[in-house]
């Protein structure tokens, strides 16, 4: 690359060396994203390009390419995340272009190729707001101006009250959800609270299984009572705290209960163990119960707030742990997650689908901590010693059906999350209960 004072500085440019040419290229292949920062400065070369991009459905491809890349940079270093959300055009393009309701006639062969009711382009939107996920999930600093926290959610709202007419606005509804539980993880968007359990609730009555939407919406609900919680058991309540985040525990209590009485049903639907779907759905409920639960006790001073009472969770924890898929649960997340090394874990499930076992994980880790709410000395009946002894025979399992030393060293560091996280999450319940 070489250095000039011209406007147009950010292109990427190359002298005739050779040298030079194969330097570059060996170093793209070893670092794609730190090449691409550093040589190329494609940041700068995007945002380049961006003005000149007509308004026009013939650029689709160029602009999604343009997202994938930022994507991935995003990913890679947080400083570029920062950069990417610092800069005066990328992300004010993003939100006028590809997450504005679609305002733009199609082709005859595009219109054919999508569905004319649409609001919105998906082709567009999923990678946008996939992006602005990443760049949210990198740093609070970023997550707190005003285009993620206001201008986005405002169009994320939007996107929400429609309803998803085809797989790809239920993928864009999804990752608008992942947004959302992004931003008030941070405690941020309090302001929408009211608006977003005026959409979801709704949709979140049936609680069918193969509901992807209504999944995310309860882990989006659970994290809404942990923000309620830890604003009620601060006891301090700051100015800029909306009513949203304070009167949360009433607008969800419907939701709470009906995950409560139909807990039974879904898990009766759930006799396949190998079930993904319904195991999502069933850890979804879960979680969405013991945030309650624990907020609500947080708030029993006051007598506005419902409150689900200590029999009802104690009775869904007590079934949970009594079913066949608690049991089918920890076998899977077990086998892997007590290992002596990553290695071992490779082929621990060789033939088990990547999804299955993180649901398991997720299952475990969820049913642990609401046990942990409710102390596993309060469970009625021998419960706790039901679940004590599932996970030690488990344990035990695990520990004989040890797969020899493994040949291979693929072990992905997002499995490795969620299988230290299933871990971690069930000693904690041995150690307490021991």
């Amino acid at each position: 690359p070489i250095e000039n004072n011209s406007p147009s500085n950010a292109c990427y440019r190359s002298d005739s060396s050779a040298a030079t040419a194969e330097s570059d290229s060996k170093a793209f292949y070893d670092d794609p994203a730190w090449t691409l920062l550093s040589r190329m400065r494609i940041i700068p070369c995007i945002a380049d390009v961006i003005p000149s991009l007509p308004n026009d459905p013939s650029t689709g491809i160029t602009i999604q390419s343009m997202l994938d890349i930022l994507a991935m940079l995003s990913v890679r270093l947080p400083g570029a995340a920062s950069a990417i959300a610092m800069h005066e055009r990328i992300l004010p393009f993003i939100l006028s272009h590809c997450l504005a309701p679609a305002g733009v006639k199609l082709s005859k062969e595009e219109s054919m190729s999508q569905n004319e009711e649409n609001l919105f382009r998906t082709d567009l939107a999923v990678p946008a707001i996939k992006l602005l996920s990443l760049l949210a999930r990198q740093s609070k600093d970023i997550a707190e101006l005003d285009l993620f926290q206001k201008e986005a959610i405002s169009d994320v709202l939007a996107i929400l009250c429609s309803d998803a007419m085809d797989r790809e606005e239920t993928r864009l509804q999804i990752w608008c959800l992942i947004y959302v539980r992004i931003i008030m993880r941070y405690g941020l968007a309090t302001s929408a609270i009211q608006a977003i359990i005026s959409i979801a609730t709704p949709k979140v009555a049936l609680l069918e299984r193969n509901d992807h939407v209504c999944v995310h919406y309860l882990q989006l609900f659970a994290v809404i009572c942990h923000q309620s919680n830890s604003i009620l058991s601060s006891g301090v309540i700051a100015e800029d705290v909306s009513d949203g985040a304070l009167m949360s525990l009433v607008w969800l209590a419907s939701s709470a209960r009906s995950c409560a009485s139909t807990m039974t049903r879904t898990m009766a639907q759930s006799k396949n163990s190998s079930d993904a779907e319904a195991t999502l759905l069933i850890t979804s409920q879960m979680n969405l119960l013991a945030s309650y639960f624990q907020a609500s006790k947080s708030s029993e001073e006051g007598d506005s707030v419902p409150v689900i009472s200590d029999e009802q969770c104690d009775n869904v924890v007590s079934e949970v742990i009594a079913s066949e898929v608690c049991t089918s649960m920890l076998s899977t997340a077990m086998t892997a997650a007590f290992l002596p090394s990553w290695d071992n874990a490779v082929d621990a499930h060789a033939d088990l689908p990547l999804p299955e076992e993180a649901a398991a994980c997720s299952f475990v880790t969820t049913l642990s901590t609401f046990v942990r709410v409710i102390g596993p000395e309060n469970l009625s009946g021998n419960a706790g010693n039901v679940l004590i002894d599932k996970i030690l025979e488990r344990m035990e399992r695990a520990n004989q059906s040890r797969p020899p030393v493994a040949r291979s060293n693929l072990s992905n560091p997002s499995r490795q999350s969620w299988l230290v996280e299933a871990e971690f999450s069930i000693l904690m319940v041995v150690c307490e209960w021991l």
